[in-house]
């Protein structure tokens, strides 16, 4: 549903024209409906290509090695459409993209507008980046593009994809966060929640040792320092959303709202990042604190969820066709949002 008129409408296809004018106008209206817990950034989320645990992100040559094809969500022409109008208004632009392609399509995009009408500290942001290339993190550093990655993809995803999809090469390659910041880009985290879970540390773990759901390691020199792994939940998330000046590091003059942990990164190390136990939170001056710290949930791998185990039991009668997929990830209710892992079963069931 428009909520400015009221309609019922289907998304647009990838390759139709949109009013981005008119989505500036009505956007622009609601930057002065600040309240102290509201707030409206200057700033636009476009989207590029398809989504990765779908394998609809747009893939440059070799393409997929099951010969499948990605989608756009907004062609290379719809998508560039849209960054001429918010860039010549000032406006902060994140996209999401997700393959090679996808990426070219942004950057083409961003370098037309930087010859054209050059902006300093932009802070263009790229989120998600399942798949880049080195050639492309140097491109983006050039252009003054930085990044907001998923790096919950290298856990879930790279053990399967490089079975299905992409192959061992470019699995292992997923969300090269070490690439970009060695490029001198700034590299911040997110679940995209459902796709990953909402715990930083975790997903700062998941960047900085590139564990994989079977435990190898993928592309160590992709690995973060655990100071930079901090930074992306941290200083360098906040400076993503203009907000560094207000949070995101302990300085006298910011707000004091804090994360409380109950044990010391720096004691544990980047391979027992997602051990350490958030033993509450302050906000806004009142302390809140949990009745006992507690660490990620994706601490040990979880074998079954009682309550999955007791939906799978209503279909044991059913065609072997329909059978439950084994919780193997370490989630706490399985990894039902890993598309790779569903392939992987269903095809191990050989029931094809």
């Amino acid at each position: 549903v428009n909520r400015r008129t009221g309609q019922h409408k289907m998304m647009n296809a990838p390759g139709e024209p949109i009013d981005f004018e008119a989505g500036l106008s009505v956007m622009s209206s609601w930057l002065d409906k600040q309240s102290p817990r509201i707030r409206f950034s200057k700033a636009i989320k476009l989207f590029a290509d398809g989504a990765m645990f779908s394998q609809l992100m747009q893939m440059n040559a070799p393409g997929y090695i099951d010969g499948h094809k990605g989608e756009w969500l907004m062609t290379p022409e719809v998508l560039a459409q849209g960054v001429t109008t918010f860039w010549q208004a000032g406006w902060q632009i994140h996209v999401h993209v997700n393959g090679d392609g996808g990426m070219d399509s942004v950057l083409s995009a961003l370098q037309t507008e930087q010859d054209k009408a050059p902006r300093f500290d932009h802070r263009f942001f790229m989120h998600h980046v399942g798949f880049s290339t080195a050639a492309q993190s140097r491109q983006m550093a050039a252009l003054g593009a930085h990044a907001s990655v998923n790096p919950y993809y290298v856990h879930a995803l790279a053990d399967d994809y490089a079975k299905l999809g992409l192959g061992p090469e470019r699995a292992a390659q997923i969300t090269r966060s070490g690439d970009m910041l060695r490029q001198g880009i700034r590299v911040s985290f997110h679940s995209d929640f459902m796709m990953a879970p909402t715990e930083p540390l975790f997903l700062a773990w998941c960047a900085a040792t590139r564990t994989t759901a079977s435990g190898a390691v993928a592309a160590p020199t992709e690995r973060l320092s655990l100071v930079q792994a901090l930074r992306g939940i941290t200083i360098d998330a906040a400076w993503a959303l203009k907000m560094d000046h207000e949070i995101g590091s302990i300085v006298a003059g910011k707000h004091a709202d804090l994360c409380l942990l109950a044990d010391d990164p720096f004691e544990f190390g980047v391979d027992r990042l997602n051990d350490v136990r958030v033993a509450g939170t302050l906000f806004q001056g009142a302390m809140h604190l949990l009745d006992e710290p507690i660490a990620s949930f994706h601490t040990k791998p979880v074998n079954a969820n009682p309550l999955g185990q007791r939906l799978a039991g209503l279909f044991t009668n059913w065609s072997t066709r329909y059978r439950p997929i084994p919780p193997r990830c370490c989630g706490v209710y399985g990894d039902t949002c890993d598309l790779g892992r569903q392939w992987a079963s269903y095809l191990q069931s050989k029931t094809l």
